[in-house]
């Protein structure tokens, strides 16, 4: 079963008035001949973006789409699907339009369970105001989150991190935050259509979820109002959401075909990783561009029309759909000079091929002829779609080489490597930190964050040190017109974490990380040998750089340890054992062994690194690979992050550090 194929179901059957449909979505080329109107929230439209195109919501007549809030006209002879969080405001506005007549029918739909007393509130609402007879059904739908891809989802709840960890947070705060995560996650697990067994260190955030989420699904399936969500719990494929998956016997990425364990882990495990420069496609694209819900947009520069005219740059936007993207699939997750080579090897091939399609279409042969004209529609979505990637990969160059990123990248991949106490060491990053033309304000807190995580004793051996530092940052927060107090708020969390993690005798979490690297990590750094600033295509600088692969992160080592069957003393729960909701089960009753499939949800947040580095783990696993889904709160690039952790600051000013 894969989750995203599963949700992508379970929402086309929505849409076709929660009628069972032979094929899901885009799969299938027929039309439906019954016209709605869609009407959701921005929550669920997140939901619904990766998932299914316009010309899909076309095809299951979806003849107009609308944000609930926006002023809608009447439409009278057609029904709504109402597809939205079970908000009392939500409902106000369903309740309302039931009552004006806005839709012939409202067919409405909660990403998760609505509560009674706002269930209540409709049925007064719509009672009073003469709208009830134009509710056609109410359903809950469990689609609370958003599979990006395959293998990852998310719930959307950005600023998790800061709403937890923050001074001053009370318990109420507290519960709400991991009460709206467990709905999340519970929402995943019906649509995967599978009950994990639960693992989760103790003594934080993610324990506080786990126990919840064992709870609430103890409670589900001892309910006989919801136990027929988990009565289909199989190895099998299951039908989920009231839709048949047809995936089940898929090799596809994002399958599941064993029970598997849940990972619960704590963003607060390794808050470097968020900050540490990156070295991979995706992961840069998401780094230095504007890149959501698996939509990029970024400048492109437009030839110019005589040799004296500047160049001009237009913003350009496209989907990047593992799906429906080969390139994109392959090389998401690889080193970016593999991108640009495989790039370069691809429209290669497509210029040959092109030629031979002009070839053939010129013998005269009427069979040629349709082959080529054939061939020729296929050629021309590929050549596109590799030239949107040369010119992705070319406005991500263009931000690598202006701010010098390669260089900040080698030193933090020595200094987590352990090269962080030799004064030579020292030398060289302080040069680059306080070269003010390599790398803005933002690169040099990078990588400063790195260096003080890594070098946990820095603040009581090495007080010189973390005083330049500091005096570094000063002088770039002050040549950009930067709050300076920011850095030194986020530096002091750094190491509020770091003491509190070795205070707990290295917390649970932090006693599963080991210190070894992955066994791709090669010896050489990444560097800008020779760039010169010539009319050099990017496949040229690109290929003079050689990254070095990246260790395996704290996550992957944390959640690969557990897969692999290592012991472990992390909590652990199975909502199908037992009676006791909310509580670990001792030694004599967990599963031994490994685990051939899981699922790994970080609070607070992960990033495209985290994710492919999870990944790559599951493929290179012996005798076989295992199966693998990752999951956050939220997608972290550093800049989001600098951002949640300058909010501890008081002289915060609310969506901006400068």
């Amino acid at each position: 079963m894969s989750l995203q194929q599963n949700q992508r179901s379970a929402v086309a059957r929505m849409i076709n008035l929660n009628n069972d449909i032979t094929s899901s979505g885009n799969k299938n080329n027929t039309w439906s001949d019954k016209w709605k109107v869609l009407v959701y929230d921005k929550a669920s439209r997140s939901t619904i973006a990766p998932l299914l195109s316009v010309q899909d919501l076309r095809q299951l007549g979806i003849t107009v789409y609308m944000i609930a809030k926006s002023k809608r006209e009447k439409i009278p002879d057609v029904p709504a699907v109402y597809f939205l969080k079970p908000t009392p405001e939500n409902v106000a506005i369903v309740a309302n339009d039931c009552n004006q007549g806005l839709y012939q029918a409202a067919h409405i739909n909660f990403s998760s369970t609505l509560p009674r007393a706002l269930l209540e509130k409709l049925a007064e609402e719509t009672s009073k105001g003469g709208g009830s007879q134009r509710v056609a059904r109410l359903m809950d739908q469990y689609l609370d989150f958003v599979a990006l891809e395959p293998c990852l989802f998310t719930l959307e709840r950005p600023l998790t991190y800061y709403n937890y960890a923050r001074d001053g947070t009370n318990d109420l705060e507290v519960k709400t935050c991991m009460t709206s995560i467990v709905d999340g996650l519970f929402s995943m697990i019906v649509t995967l259509g599978m009950v994990p067994i639960i693992r989760a260190p103790s003594n934080g955030p993610a324990e506080l979820v786990a126990k919840q989420l064992d709870e609430k699904l103890r409670k589900a399936m001892r309910n006989s109002k919801t136990q027929h969500l988990f009565q289909n719990d199989t190895n099998e494929s299951s039908k989920v959401n009231g839709s048949n998956s047809n995936n089940t016997n898929g090799t596809g990425e994002g399958i599941l075909r064993d029970r598997p364990v849940l990972v619960i882990l704590d963003r607060g495990l390794d808050l470097g990783q968020v900050m540490h420069h990156t070295s991979l496609y995706q992961p840069l694209v998401d780094d230095l561009l504007s890149f959501q819900l698996n939509r990029v947009t970024f400048s492109k520069k437009e030839t110019s029309t005589t040799a004296h005219d500047a160049p001009a740059a237009s913003e350009t936007s496209f989907t990047l759909d593992p799906n429906i993207d080969p390139f994109w699939n392959e090389f998401g997750g690889q080193l970016f000079p593999n991108a640009v080579e495989g790039n370069e090897r691809d429209r290669a091939r497509l210029a040959r091929e092109e030629q031979d399609i002009s070839n053939s279409g010129q013998t005269g042969d009427m069979s040629n002829i349709a082959n080529a004209v054939a061939s020729l529609e296929r050629h021309t979505d590929n050549k596109k779609r590799m030239n949107d990637h040369l010119n992705l990969l070319e406005a991500t160059m263009n931000v690598i080489v202006s701010r010098a990123l390669p260089e900040y990248y080698e030193c933090e991949e020595n200094i987590v490597s352990g090269n962080y106490l030799q004064t030579a060491d020292h030398t060289k990053y302080f040069e680059l930190l306080g070269n003010p033309s390599k790398g803005t304000y933002y690169d040099k807190l990078r990588m400063a964050v790195v260096w003080i995580q890594q070098d946990v004793n820095m603040c009581t051996e090495r007080m010189d040190v973390y005083n330049n530092i500091t005096t570094i940052l000063n002088e770039a927060a002050l040549s950009e017109n930067k709050n300076n107090t920011i850095h030194v708020t986020i530096l002091k969390h750094v190491q509020d974490v770091l003491r509190m993690n070795n205070g707990k005798n290295g917390s649970s979490q932090q006693q599963q990380v080991n210190t070894t690297t992955s066994s791709t990590s090669k010896d050489s750094g990444w560097s800008l040998r020779g760039l010169t600033q010539g009319i050099g295509a990017v496949v040229a600088k690109a290929k003079e750089w050689i990254p070095r692969a990246a260790p395996d992160t704290k996550i992957t080592q944390v959640a690969g340890g557990i897969m692999s069957g290592k012991e472990s003393n992390y909590l652990y729960f199975d909502s199908k054992i037992g009676t006791k909701s909310g509580e670990s089960l001792p030694n004599e009753s967990r599963r031994k062994g490994s685990y051939n499939s899981g699922i790994v949800f970080v609070v607070g947040g992960a990033t495209y690194t985290e994710y492919h580095n999870m990944k790559e783990w599951a493929k290179k696993q012996k005798p076989q690979p295992k199966n693998v889904l990752i999951g956050s709160t939220s997608m972290l690039n550093a800049e989001t992050f600098i951002d949640e952790l300058a909010r501890f600051s008081p002289s915060y000013v609310t969506g901006t550090v400068d």
